[in-house]
């Protein structure tokens, strides 16, 4: 078992975790990094081969961690993409967002004192956020969910944002079954609306978000 923090490592955007099993390859989060203003050219390539990866999941829809996503889908990922039924309906709404911005800035730079340059490319269409929906596979709180013979997973509500979950994995390592879980973005309690968070059961390692981790 070997894990990559590619993204939201010393920042706060662009989560993503690549986990590696034996001839299986899982993607936790495929957010966008946009800490720069050129981050839509800077996000058009992976650190991997997308074509290598075997299924994503998602902690929760924001695009700092789903934003990416048709850009994976387009650049070879044919895997499945597991989430909550409420991540699922928010990313589909948000991604279709992202482009249009990203067409929004492809016009104005068109119609602006560098009209004669295209300006920065979407870095993916509505009908690639299309296929990427066509991927997913909701999967409610708390079920028991076996990917096969090496990996299950369960998602456990964090609050933050509808639909928005830690996810607990247990791999076969060897000989031996691990439990890591990476918690995504967690809420607070006594949020309007939103469930409160819940504790994340034991686990060998836990991977957790620390955005305001320094302050006290």
């Amino acid at each position: 078992m070997k894990l990559t923090i590619w993204g939201a490592a010393q920042q706060v955007t662009g989560s993503m975790h690549l986990l590696q099993l034996e001839n299986y390859n899982v993607l936790i989060d495929c957010g966008l990094d946009y800490e720069k203003d050129t981050y839509q050219e800077e996000n058009q390539y992976f650190p991997f081969d997308p074509s290598d990866i075997d299924l994503v999941i998602l902690t929760h829809a924001h695009i700092d961690h789903s934003g990416n996503l048709p850009t994976l889908v387009r650049m070879g990922f044919a895997g499945q993409i597991l989430s909550t039924p409420p991540t699922a309906d928010l990313t589909e709404l948000l991604l279709s967002d992202s482009v249009n911005i990203f067409l929004s800035k492809q016009h104005k730079h068109s119609k602006g004192r560098h009209r004669r340059s295209s300006g920065p490319q979407p870095l993916y269409l509505h009908k690639h956020v299309t296929e990427t929906m066509e991927r997913f596979v909701t999967i409610a709180f708390h079920k028991d969910f076996k990917v096969n013979d090496q990996l299950s997973m369960t998602f456990i509500p964090v609050g933050h944002l509808l639909g928005a979950a830690a996810i607990v994995l247990t791999v076969l390592d060897g000989k031996e079954r691990k439990k890591i879980a990476f918690t995504g973005d967690i809420g607070r309690k006594n949020y309007p609306v939103l469930v409160n968070p819940e504790p994340i059961p034991e686990v060998d390692y836990l991977v957790i978000e620390s955005t305001y981790g320094g302050r006290l």
